[in-house]
């Protein structure tokens, strides 16, 4: 029996909320990387993500942009939405108010979001967005059975 699918709404609705995306990008050999990051969905149905250029996520994503994303719950009733798709880069920052603002929905609000931001990049350099567009992808909600 397939797993119940979740509407329109429900994959906006549950995308909009500050749950954590499962990134696969693939190693240069032939192996798969898998990371967790901090995500935002945009109008425009995009996902945008943040790490440094320099991350292996960052390079695998340089050489071969086609990747996988999975958000969902760890607890049940399990529900989640699994991405296939591209991903692009935006410019590199350095500038906490690039990604802090949206780092406000992890860390409690956009003050401590912005603060957060500044230290990644007092840490670790510029930081790089990555823009995810889906090509197909696959929900389900196990709440509705």
């Amino acid at each position: 029996m397939p797993a119940p699918r979740v509407t329109e709404q429900e994959r906006a609705d549950f995308l909009a909320s500050p749950h954590i995306a499962k990134v696969a990008t693939h190693n240069e050999d032939g192996t798969i990387r898998i990371v967790p990051l901090w995500f935002r969905p945009l109008e425009d149905g995009t996902l945008e993500f943040s790490t440094w250029p320099w991350t292996r996520c960052a390079q695998n994503i340089a050489r071969d942009p086609n990747i996988t994303v999975m958000v969902d719950t760890p607890d049940m009733p399990y529900k989640g939405v699994h991405m296939v798709g591209t991903a692009t880069f935006g410019p590199e920052s350095t500038d906490p108010a690039v990604f802090g603002p949206w780092f406000g929905d992890y860390t409690g609000s956009e003050e401590s979001g912005l603060e957060y931001a500044g230290q990644l990049i007092e840490q670790g350099g510029p930081r790089v967005p990555i823009f995810f567009a889906a090509d197909r992808e696959y929900t389900w909600d196990f709440g509705k059975t």
